[in-house]
Formats: C-alpha cells, sequence, structure tokens
C-alpha cells in the first residue's frame, strides 16, 4: 500500500510505505440434547479463536514492526435445566492469552541511530457458574477471574552510540477477582459480594549515554483488596453499597545529574523513598427509583518519606549534603446527600409495577485490560 504526500508536475512522490496482515483461525463445537415429555435439555459447547496480525513500514524516515497474537478459548461451557420445572444451571471457563511487539528504528539504522521497542503480555482466565429457576425467579452467580499484564519498554535517543538510554517494565496483577451474587428476579431482592487482590511494580532506569550523563531510576509497587457487599431490591430501587479497601506503596527514586566536575553522576545526587498505606471505606444508601441517596467515606494515610542528596554550591563553595524524613497521617471523613432525576427504563417501571421479568441479573466476568503504553 503506497500513500501519496503530494503531486507535483513530475508525478506522485511518496512518504513511505506500509503493509498489514492479519489472520484469523477458529473452531468452535457444539452439542445438545432435550426430551420433550420430562422437559429436561442439555447444551454442551466450547471453542478458539487466534487473531495474528503483523505490519511493517517506512514513515517520515523510520521504519517500524508491529506484530500482536491474541488468543481466546472457551472450555466447558455446558447449561442443564428443565422446561418444567424453571431449573437451569449455566458454566463455563474463557481464557485469553496476547502478546503485542512494536519496533521502530530511523533509517538508515546505526550505532546512533534512535531506536524504540515495546513488548505486552497479557493473560486472563475467567470461571463463571450460575443457577437460575424461572418459576420461582431465584438465581446465584459466582464468578472468578485471574489476570497478568506485563509491559517491557526500551527507548534509545539519537546519539547515545547505541548506549541504552531508558528502560520501563510495568507489572499488573489480579489474583484473584471474586464476584458472588443471589436473588429473586421476581421479587426484586438481591446482594452481591467482591473481593480482589492487586498487585502493581513499575521499573524505569536511565542509564548514562556517556561519561557527562546522569542518570536515574523509579520503582514503584503497589497492592491493594478491595472489599464490596451490595444489598438491595431492583423492583423497590432501595440498595445499601459499602466498600472497604486498604492500598500500600512504596517509592524509591534516585537521580544522578551530571557532576559539575564532569565525572559522570558522581557529584549532584538526590533519593527519595517512600512507604504508606491508605484506608477508605464507602457507605452508600439509596433508591435507583427516586434518585436520593446518602453517602459517606472515611479515608486515612500514612506514610514516611525520606529525602536524602548532596550538591555542589555556587562558586565551588563546598559540598552541601542534606537527609529530611516526613512521617505524616491524614484522615478524611466526607459526608453527601443529594437527590437525582433518574430516567427510568422502561423494563425497570415495568418490575415497579409488579410485572415479572424474564430478564436475570447477569453477573460479567469480564475485565477491561487495555494495553497500557508507558510514557517515557
Amino acid at each position: 500500500m503506497m500513500r501519496a504526500q503530494n503531486v507535483d508536475p513530475s508525478g506522485t512522490t511518496s512518504d513511505g510505505n506500509d503493509s498489514q496482515t492479519v489472520t484469523t483461525t477458529g473452531t468452535e463445537n457444539s452439542s445438545g440434547s432435550a426430551n420433550s415429555f420430562t422437559g429436561s435439555f442439555g447444551e454442551a459447547g466450547g471453542g478458539s479463536t487466534t487473531i495474528v496480525t503483523t505490519e511493517t513500514g517506512l514513515r517520515g524516515g523510520q521504519s517500524y514492526s508491529l506484530s500482536n497474537t491474541d488468543t481466546t478459548t472457551t472450555a466447558g461451557r455446558v447449561t442443564t435445566g428443565n422446561k418444567i420445572t424453571g431449573s437451569q444451571t449455566v458454566g463455563e471457563t474463557t481464557t485469553e492469552t496476547a502478546t503485542l511487539t512494536n519496533a521502530e528504528q530511523a533509517v538508515p539504522a546505526g550505532s546512533s541511530a534512535p531506536s524504540f521497542t515495546l513488548t505486552q503480555t497479557f493473560s486472563d482466565t475467567t470461571t463463571l457458574t450460575a443457577t437460575s429457576n424461572l418459576v420461582t425467579g431465584s438465581y446465584s452467580q459466582s464468578a472468578t477471574e485471574s489476570s497478568t499484564t506485563t509491559v517491557h519498554q526500551v527507548s534509545r535517543p539519537a546519539g547515545t552510540a547505541g548506549t541504552l538510554a531508558e528502560t520501563a517494565d510495568n507489572t499488573e496483577t489480579l489474583s484473584p477477582l471474586t464476584r458472588t451474587e443471589s436473588g429473586n428476579s421476581i421479587t426484586g431482592t438481591f446482594s452481591r459480594t467482591v473481593n480482589e487482590t492487586d498487585s502493581a511494580s513499575l521499573v524505569e532506569v536511565g542509564v548514562p549515554a556517556s561519561a557527562g550523563s546522569g542518570s536515574f531510576s523509579l520503582t514503584q509497587t503497589t497492592s491493594s483488596s478491595p472489599h464490596i457487599t451490595e444489598s438491595g431490591n431492583s423492583v423497590t430501587g432501595a440498595y445499601t453499597l459499602v466498600e472497604t479497601g486498604t492500598q500500600s506503596y512504596t517509592v524509591d527514586q534516585v537521580i544522578s545529574p551530571p557532576s559539575q566536575r564532569g565525572s559522570g553522576g558522581s557529584g549532584n545526587s538526590y533519593s527519595l523513598h517512600e512507604t504508606g498505606s491508605n484506608a477508605t471505606t464507602l457507605t452508600q444508601t439509596g433508591s435507583t427509583v427516586t434518585g436520593n441517596y446518602s453517602q459517606s467515606t472515611s479515608g486515612s494515610d500514612n506514610y514516611t518519606l525520606t529525602e536524602t542528596g548532596q550538591r555542589m554550591e555556587a562558586g565551588n563553595a563546598g559540598w552541601l549534603v542534606y537527609t529530611e524524613t516526613l512521617a505524616a497521617t491524614e484522615t478524611s471523613t466526607p459526608i453527601e446527600t443529594a437527590t437525582q432525576r433518574r430516567r427510568v427504563h422502561p423494563a425497570a417501571s415495568a418490575q415497579s409495577a409488579g410485572v415479572p421479568s424474564s430478564d436475570h441479573r447477569c453477573l460479567t466476568a469480564s475485565r477491561n485490560s487495555p494495553p497500557r503504553f508507558l510514557g517515557l
């Protein structure tokens, strides 16, 4: 594929070229059985889909390549039930894996030409089970999810003579996320619980490109375990929501700017170390019918921050070396009440009028994990 940059009397001038290939392969299987006298039925199925994308090109004096492979597999998709009694059980497990690689290189390539590479991997496994009864309206659902995302990024600015300039590594882990819900689609009562364990780490490193250049490093970790409970009635609109969670974090940063004496980072320096944890609790009660709600939030943040450094005073008057430590606790308790005008969906109006709904509450087990690109 060619793209035109401009047109002149002599013809068309190209600003580059690129090509892309997308290949999709998949398999699907299903089977089922039923008995018209007893009303029993059963269905089973599964499948797998793989999408492979490759792209290469040249734009503005810079070549690039992109490759992405994404595979989604659904196994154990089983549904059993009875059309007379109304009972039904559903279960399935979905696994997704993806790998993305992106590389850019100035043309012509050389030891001092700028370049950039990024590699991202993603894996996610979700298991869902649900039971319900179309006659009585009772239902229960549970889902578990575990996922890991990693990003590795390398950037070499122009003129670094091939020296590694900047790297960034980011890892996010969800292990696990559990959701449970039970209720009655006819009376409207429901109860939900969500438990989650998250962790993330970020490491950035800048290596000197020459003897007179400085360096830096940044390491950041976080972990949290939020817990959410909600109960209410979808017919009357009344609900109560409580969310609690604690997040722990650490931050380490080291900066060594170029020395005034040209010794390559052995002069002025700075470092920061911070550890802390913050706990929050949110309580909310309200009505999805009237839009009225009241909410209170309480939180606290306990942290310790230590800074150390040294620098050469003006006129080579001597070195200033310092260390500063700050320990603090911050708390907050905002309270909020409000009335909102909410547009009621026709299905909700029917439920409010006492009309049974065949639409069963379904727990969403997927988690959105978009690609995350680190800006260096």
